[in-house]
């Protein structure tokens, strides 16, 4: 529902929608599951539509290391949230 929000041009619904699905998730998944990782990386989405590129590399951050301990290292999940972080870091200059 979060990323409907976010398509549909409103991503401060998006990242709440995403921030409730976080709350749900900790509490069902232990901390290093994918569901996890998957929802930090669209609160990371969300922030950079929001234009707070900072708040969005914290998630984007939290993403990466959950999917390197569930995926290791060499895994295209890696890679969409590397990507995603490359064009944040680009936004802050």
């Amino acid at each position: 529902l979060g990323n409907d929000y976010r398509k549909l041009g409103d991503p401060l619904q998006a990242k709440r929608m995403h921030e409730k699905a976080l709350m749900i998730k900790q509490n069902f998944y232990e901390i290093n599951h994918k569901e996890i990782a998957d929802t930090f990386t669209n609160l990371g989405s969300d922030y950079i539509a929001l234009n707070q590129p900072e708040q969005a590399i914290i998630n984007l951050e939290k993403a990466l290391k959950i999917r390197e301990t569930y995926y290791g290292i060499n895994h295209p999940a890696i890679a969409e949230v590397l990507l995603n972080l490359a064009k944040t870091y680009k936004c802050l200059k």
